[in-house]
């Protein structure tokens, strides 16, 4: 009886070393901001609208979502919402037409800056949530030249404006209390600004007012856009809201509706376009920005910022992405639950639905938002907008001047990269994936694909071996590399029968039977349209993070990744499981040994 007892108490031993096994592991974040992700899944919720957020954060429907700053108040008092506000990746400005006299005049649109209150602005406008801005292009991007503008317009000097109006020949009318233009004849500025935006563009409206009011500028501003603003309908000014992409620039966008014309602008353009280095580049866009600060076909408020609120009470590692704010690709990437464990399911409230997952054809913000997370490229933008390897391991670039064997004139590069990337459906990700997916966007230019308009340089694209892809230029242009670094990488086995002409028709998730074969962190694993689009982490993504259980079937389609937690536990059972039965053996032992 004696020796029953000595192993009942075994058993509790190692009952109690099992329960002292810890179940959840803390997760040792790498350095390495690639590495990603620690969750199991993430949901996109089809949430219209800034006070649906609100309330879809408030109930715990969503852990993001986007807020305005008159929701601060709302939120600020919820122990379990943090407010999360960055510079936004665009501006708001006043846009005038070039083309309509007087305003074609660029010393009356100088004025006009001059005049205006842009100090007013970030406390009448937004309570101070903005920064005092003058250039195009927002603080977010790499080519804004704010500080090397030789002034500013920060604060309003209507003494310097209306000396410029004198001396240009804007004579005062004491009959109509308003100034004429040069040619003796009298005129009034017309303005817009949206309907829909009383609380930033209305006000704004009326700060451009006021400056026009101090310089004895007749004026009207109307609340409607009907007709919609255009080159061809709208008169003098517009209050035109902008965002902008990653770190190239389509001046075009910026300038709409300016109808804006100037030698100097077109030249330093095409400098812009033709630069070799990034020094070229960046000197013609300073000079860009030089111009249009001078001439003012647009006229930037302000820098404003960009609100997300977060639920705190259950995921921690939030990134703030310079183009796309906190709810971007390196959130989700780097997201992980407060308890330090792997797992669990993070929601996005987003504002509208994607309208198409075909990466040539899709034109919905939304669309991109899910994209980047399943596809994968040689390189992508890390959070400070900058290029970071995804598929690449390594880049040579090579020209004339450093390798006799290329072509004078042509630019060279070659890329070997990472060996261990996996398609979803567990095919081997290869140079020839990458090869033939420009291959793939000439070949169906033919059939009206735009993905190659930019490729018309591209003279060679190659694998020489498994692992390394070679592209070659007849022209050297610093912008080559963003032709081919942030492309989509499209698998070879399933384009193929897709085809050059099946580009714009192919329908994947809305149309099951298509294929959709992809590489990136996620999969698209279930949706509802225009209701939710859920995301689960691929399991074969080269940058997850260790440790994962591996996957013995490399030719199965792909299932949701077994978290560490799961894995301790699965362990923690099975070492439960022999305790017992070694307890019961040693008990059934005793007893036959004491009959």
């Amino acid at each position: 009886m004696r020796r029953s007892k000595s192993a009942l108490s075994l058993c509790c031993i190692f009952l109690i070393i099992l329960l002292q096994i810890p179940l959840v592991d803390s997760i040792d974040i790498p350095e390495d901001i690639r590495y990603g992700p620690f969750i199991d899944r993430a949901v996109y919720k089809v949430t219209v609208g800034y006070n649906q957020h609100v309330l879809a954060l408030q109930s715990g429907a969503v852990d993001i979502g986007s807020i305005t700053y008159s929701q601060l108040s709302t939120l600020d008092a919820d122990p379990d919402i943090d407010i999360l506000e960055c510079p936004r990746n665009g501006n708001i400005g006043i846009t005038i037409n070039c083309s309509e006299y007087p305003l074609n005049i660029s010393g009356f649109r100088r004025a006009f800056a001059f005049a205006f209150n842009k100090t007013k602005a970030i406390d009448y406008v937004y309570e101070g949530h903005a920064t005092l801005h003058d250039s195009v292009v927002p603080s977010t991007n790499r080519w804004c030249a704010e500080d090397f503008l030789e002034y500013h317009y920060y604060e309003a000097d209507i003494e310097r404006g209306n000396s410029l109006l004198d001396e240009l020949g804007f004579a005062f009318n004491t009959t109509t209390g308003f100034r004429d233009a040069p040619n003796g004849e009298p005129f009034t500025v017309r303005g817009y600004y949206s309907p829909s935006s009383p609380a930033i563009a209305g006000k704004i409206s009326q700060l451009a007012c006021e400056a026009l009011d101090s310089l004895n500028v007749n004026n009207d501003w109307y609340d409607s856009l009907d007709p919609w603003p255009s080159p061809q309908i709208f008169n003098d000014m517009v209050v035109w809201d902008l965002n902008f992409g990653y770190n190239t620039i389509v001046w075009e966008n910026l300038l709409q509706f300016s109808n804006y014309r100037n030698d100097t602008f077109s030249y330093w353009i095409d400098k812009y376009h033709d630069g070799k280095t990034y020094q070229e580049v960046f000197e013609a866009s300073t000079e860009i920005q030089k111009n249009l600060h001078y001439n003012v076909p647009r006229l930037v408020v302000c820098q404003d910022n960009y609100f997300e609120a977060v639920r705190n009470d259950q995921f921690q590692g939030y990134v703030e992405d310079q183009c796309r704010c906190f709810s971007g690709p390196w959130t989700l990437r780097r997201i992980h639950e407060i308890d330090g464990s792997y797992g669990g399911l993070f929601d996005i409230a987003i504002s509208g639905e994607p309208d198409r997952f075909n990466i040539y054809t899709a034109s919905s913000s939304y669309s991109h938002l899910i994209l980047e997370n399943l596809y994968s490229s040689l390189y992508s933008h890390d959070p400070n907008m900058n290029p970071i390897p995804d598929l690449a391991e390594s880049m040579l670039v090579e020209t004339h001047s450093n390798n006799s064997l290329i072509p004078d004139g042509h630019m060279r590069f070659t890329f070997d990269i990472l060996q261990n990337a996996t398609w979803s459906d567990g095919w081997m990700l290869t140079a020839d994936d990458i090869a033939f997916t420009f291959t793939y966007q000439l070949g169906s230019k033919a059939y009206g694909n735009p993905a190659a308009d930019s490729l018309s340089d591209l003279v060679s694209v190659y694998a020489p071996s498994t692992y390394r892809v070679v592209f070659e230029f007849d022209s050297e242009s610093y912008w080559h590399f963003n032709k081919i670094a942030y492309e989509y990488i499209i698998p070879e086995h399933t384009f193929t029968e897709i085809g050059y002409s099946g580009w714009n028709t192919w329908n994947p998730v809305f149309n099951p039977d298509e294929p959709h074969v992809t590489c990136g962190a996620f999969l698209l694993t279930d949706f509802e349209d225009g209701r939710y689009y859920e995301l689960t982490t691929n399991p074969r993504y080269h940058w997850l993070p260790p440790p994962t259980l591996p996957n013995l079937d490399n030719t199965s389609a792909a299932s949701t990744p077994v978290s560490q937690n799961q894995t301790l536990q699965y362990a923690a059972f099975i070492v439960y499981s022999i305790v017992i039965v070694c307890a019961i053996l040693v008990l059934i032992s005793e007893r036959k040994h004491h009959e």
